[in-house]
């Protein structure tokens, strides 16, 4: 439990305002906390201010490294929550505390390289009609060692591989079909283009989808830098890759809104497909957690999207002891 602590603001803010507000969302990892301030600390566009947006660790070691960290920074903005409100909370926050122009979202686990901030407003700045700029991403593993098989993938699972620099073709397309614009890896959006009180808690594990929807709803544009400025860290802990039940009931309410915007009208086959899978993979997470019934009315739901093998054998597993299905998905997971 973390307990009511007074609000502490830590770091003097100028007059001027920074070009850029770095957001740092972090929770319980203080090891690569560090590693993402080391990286933010050697850029060398010095015009940004870093936002801390800490969930309410538990481990003190993450207020430990946090005191260290502000005195390194010539504007640092870190307020003790009181208690632990979710990621879309937590975010909504960190913007409230913000005051750059553009804003770039740093995961407490990955990292910038050198020139990332420089880049990013570089490419902002040139052209007001911009909502969002993104680069190139270097996959790292755990210990932080880059791994070029798995950079490779990365870029042709996300079409980033048949970008170039400059303007992309289509916002909409890159935010919500190919995926190519991924807001929690290597992006930077202007923040007058994102309606940022227009952020519902249900997005949850899947707020970076959400947050490319708001760049790309009113017809704004986006451009690619094709440079590798940004490092993703791919570990066992990292929400990406557990894709548990938050993350996924994300990805079916944010669908599901899809659905509702006339906006998105020419993209509803895509939307329904999505839904369609998320809703089985939703399923087959709640059965992981020996949740049947509520996997069945999830996997009910996903029928009238469509159906395929995993929401067929999700519904027959529903109905089998908890101590059955537990002893399948252990054989499978092996």
């Amino acid at each position: 439990m973390c307990g009511v602590r007074s609000p502490v603001r830590c770091g003097e803010m100028k007059p001027s305002a920074p070009a850029v507000s770095i957001i740092v969302l972090s929770y319980n990892r203080a090891a690569y906390l560090r590693v993402a301030l080391d990286s933010v600390a050697t850029q060398t566009d010095r015009s940004y201010e870093v936002v801390i947006a800490d969930d309410c660790s538990p481990d003190p070691a993450v207020d430990g490294v946090l005191k260290d960290y502000a005195s390194r920074f010539e504007h640092f903005v870190y307020e003790r929550p009181e208690r632990n409100v979710g990621v879309v909370a937590n975010l909504r926050r960190a913007i409230d505390l913000a005051s750059g122009r553009h804003i770039t979202i740093l995961c407490d686990d990955d990292a910038l390289e050198p020139g990332y901030i420089a880049r990013m407003r570089e490419t902002l700045d040139a052209d007001p009609s911009l909502a969002v700029a993104f680069c190139g991403v270097t996959i790292i593993d755990s210990d932080g060692t880059p791994d070029a098989k798995a950079t490779r993938a990365f870029a042709e699972l996300w079409g980033r591989d048949r970008l170039e620099s400059g303007l992309v073709e289509s916002t909409l397309t890159a935010a919500l079909v190919t995926r190519s614009l991924q807001p929690a890896m290597g992006a930077t959006f202007r923040r007058d283009a994102i309606a940022w009180n227009d952020f519902p808690d249900e997005a949850a594990g899947a707020w970076d989808l959400w947050l490319g929807y708001l760049a790309a709803r009113d017809g704004r544009r986006c451009a690619y830098v094709d440079e590798s400025l940004f490092r993703y860290r791919v570990h066992p802990g990292a929400l990406t890759m557990r894709r548990d039940v938050r993350w996924h009931r994300g990805q079916v309410y944010i669908y599901a809104r899809f659905l509702t915007d006339q906006r998105l009208a020419s993209l509803q086959s895509i939307f329904r497909q999505r839904l369609a899978r998320y809703h089985a993979e939703l399923g087959m997470a709640l059965l992981r957690q020996g949740e049947h019934a509520e996997a069945r009315k999830v996997f009910r739901r996903g029928r009238k999207f469509g159906t395929s093998v995993k929401s067929r054998l999700g519904t027959s597993l529903s109905y089998l002891p908890t101590s059955i299905s537990a002893g399948l998905f252990r054989v499978y997971d092996r």
